[in-house]
């Protein structure tokens, strides 16, 4: 009796053709189409390097994206994509970081600034 159930080659192709649709969406610009269509690659084949590094191309949240990046690079320490991207998170966030700190360090210097004058203006005011 004939299986009628898909090989598993029908299922890779199948799973191929799901991820070339997802990624079509995601340059379009339909992100949330596209995610829909990896999460359902993902769910049959965790080990898709591919799509995890689609989820972090169409991901809004960085700390998803590093997660989706790390992923793609346990499953292929030798993919450049997610190597890459995740340098430039790394490069965002140092940048960001820096000038955070430059920002807090201007705000401290007006704040030292405003109470050394009220303090002069309490002393000459006596």
């Amino acid at each position: 009796m004939r299986n009628m159930g898909t090989s598993s080659s029908d299922e890779a192709a199948n799973l191929e053709d799901l991820l070339q649709l997802a990624i079509t969406q995601a340059r379009r610009g339909n992100k949330q189409g596209a995610r829909v269509l990896l999460e359902q690659v993902l769910a049959s084949d965790k080990h898709n390097d591919r799509a995890w590094l689609w989820m972090a191309y169409t991901s809004n949240n960085e700390i998803d994206r590093r997660r989706y990046l790390r992923t793609v690079l346990q499953l292929n320490p030798s993919n450049k994509a997610a190597r890459q991207a995740l340098d430039k998170l790394q490069h965002q966030r140092k940048k960001s970081e820096a000038r955070t700190r430059q920002f807090g360090v201007l705000v401290l210097a007006v704040l030292i600034f405003i109470i050394a004058a009220a303090c002069l203006i309490v002393i000459v005011a006596r």
